[in-house]
């Protein structure tokens, strides 16, 4: 749970490269 580039403010590529993150750990 860290830093997350424009979190308020996702579009849809940066929602998946979150995910993809997310689903890693």
């Amino acid at each position: 749970m860290g830093n997350y580039p424009k979190l308020l403010n996702l579009d849809t590529e940066t929602e998946q490269s979150l995910l993809s993150y997310l689903n890693d750990e």
